[in-house]
């Protein structure tokens, strides 16, 4: 999520901190990934936002190396045509993107991450429960992905439980250096951890999923 283009473009100096992936969309799906992870917040419109810390990012200006008209190898080597085609312009940035990815993906299944990374002040138990009520209705509408987290950032609460078909949450390990132990400097620059530490902790892996920065 942090690779797009910002919306509060005056806080660009500090993307620097905010930013854990560059690889557009197109090119992680290309790399192997299996999970991606979404931050949202509640606006004043009630519009959920993607904000990472105090960086909020716009979908609606994505820009893929392949400009949204990308040829994608997938399962028994046989290539899949998808094309993009032009959105109305939400202002809810979390459906806008979730469309963009089911249109990428093409019926192809992914893990979802989404965590509510802030709350509004003064309003901090009715955004929690609409992040449940949205956590309800992305797993009712976007059946070919399978979503986990429902954490709220700051204490980690657990504000919704995703479950698999066996009634058990999907766990996996954080190789992300907010989630480790390392120098100062590393946890500032998420980009300085996973340039030194990604080999080494690849090689640690012993879960199906593992989260990185900067794959």
């Amino acid at each position: 999520m942090t690779y797009l283009p910002l919306k509060n473009w005056w806080l660009k100096p500090l993307n620097w901190i905010a930013r854990c992936q560059k690889k557009d969309i197109i090119n992680q799906l290309k790399s192997g990934v299996g999970m991606i992870d979404l931050r949202v917040s509640l606006n004043k419109n009630y519009h959920w936002i993607f904000k990472h810390g105090l960086i909020r990012y716009n979908p609606a200006k994505e820009k893929t190396s392949d400009k949204f008209s990308s040829i994608l190898s997938y399962d028994d080597g046989r290539n899949r045509l998808l094309q993009y085609d032009k959105y109305c312009k939400y202002d809810d940035d979390l459906y806008y993107y979730m469309d963009l990815l089911k249109k990428y993906l093409g019926g192809k299944h992914i893990y979802v991450r989404i965590i509510l990374e802030s709350t509004r002040r003064g309003y901090h138990d009715f955004d929690k429960s609409m992040f449940r009520m949205l956590c309800k209705s992305l797993e009712r509408e976007y059946k070919d992905f399978t979503f986990v987290g429902g954490n709220y950032k700051k204490t980690w609460e657990k504000v919704y439980e995703f479950k698999d078909e066996n009634g058990y949450e999907l766990e996996f390990d954080q190789f992300v250096s907010s989630m480790q132990k390392c120098s100062i400097f590393e946890r500032i620059f998420p980009w300085l951890y996973a340039k030194r530490h990604n080999k080494e902790n690849m090689a640690k892996m012993t879960k199906k999923f593992n989260a990185f920065d900067f794959i």
